[in-house]
This record gives structure tokens, sequence and C-alpha cells, in this order.
């Protein structure tokens, strides 16, 4: 992929340690908007081993980020399960580094898993939406659930058109060979067959 990997848990760990909130959820809406945009159909078989809703397809990014954005909100064993996804992904990206195999931090994962399972809690109001006393609580978990929606949004429109450009590279640079080619041609016959 053409943006950067990062390694999710020690990035966000390092911002929320650091108490840089923005750059914490920053970090989450990334990997979500990555997930969604490169593992849709892991998605869906999240939402509906999750939650009540079953979909027998995949649908489009807007509704897919809605149904994500809800289902944190709604359900703690969904965040865990994106959490879960998230942080297997990460995995996945860096398994073809160079480092010598190391045996798998169980513990640490896990650990990581709560962590960021709360982060997307915080982030989408579904922390909020738990200790929603009053109204007005209550409604300040679905401000936060609409803005961290549009946010998500927002990471998949960017991460979309970056992987769209990478993979129109390859039909860029055909066309300028094609072209140049032509060119060379109709240069050689005009200026060496007269």
């Amino acid at each position: 992929m053409f943006y950067m990997k990062h390694r999710i848990r020690s990035n966000y760990h390092s911002a929320a340690g650091a108490g840089d909130e923005k750059m914490a959820n920053d970090i989450l809406l990334s990997e979500l908007a990555k997930l969604i945009v490169n593992n849709p159909t892991k998605v869906v078989e999240i939402l509906n081993a999750n939650l009540t809703t079953k979909l027998s397809d995949i649908p489009g990014r807007d509704k897919l980020v809605k149904l994500v954005s809800d289902g944190i909100y709604q359900s703690q064993s969904f965040a865990k399960a994106i959490a879960a996804e998230m942080i297997a992904s990460e995995i996945k990206d860096f398994s073809g580094d160079a480092t010598p195999p190391k045996p798998t931090d169980w513990a640490g994962i896990l650990n990581s898993t709560s962590t960021i399972v709360s982060g997307l809690g915080n982030l989408f109001g579904g922390t909020k939406k738990a200790a929603a006393a009053t109204d007005k609580a209550k409604a300040d978990a679905d401000k936060a659930r609409s803005e961290a929606e549009k946010a998500l949004h927002d990471k998949i429109s960017t991460i979309a058109s970056i992987k769209g450009a990478t993979s129109n590279t390859g039909l860029y640079i055909g066309i300028v060979l094609g072209v140049a080619a032509i060119l060379g041609v109709t240069i050689y016959f005009v200026k060496f067959r007269k």
C-alpha cells in the first residue's frame, strides 16, 4: 500500500500516554478506515457475528461506516472484535519485516486490545452512552458518535483516493510509454524515411 504502515499498538499507546487525544483518535480512525477500505468482507463478518442486524452482502462504504459507527456505539463485543482485527492487520502488515521471529506477546496484545476498545468507546461515544444517566449525557454521547462517524468517513475518502491513485499508476505509466513510443516511431519515419 502507498499509505504509511505503522504499529497501532505502540503509536496509540505513545499518543495516549502523552495525553495527545487528537493524535490517539487520529490513529484509531486511520486504522479503522484502512480496515474498512482494505477488508470490508471481514468488517461485515464481524458485524454479523456481533450485532443483531445481518448483512448478506457488502454494503457501500457510506453504509458500512454508519454500521461500524453504530456497532461501536452500541456493542462492546463488536468494539472488541474490531480492535482485535485492527491489531491482527498490524501483525499481518509487519509479518514481512526482516526482524527475526519472536514469540507472540499475547498478554501485550490483550492489553492493547482492551486499551484500543476503550479508545474506540471514548471516540464513538459508547463510553458516554454507558454512563448516560441524563438526557444531556445521552445527547453528548450521540454527538460524539456523529462526529467520529464523520471523521471516519473523511479518513476513508482519503485512504480510498490514495489507494485508487496508486492502483492507476501502472495505467498512467503505460499511457506515457505508449505515447512516447508512437512519437518516437513518428519522428523516425518523418526524419529518416523521406
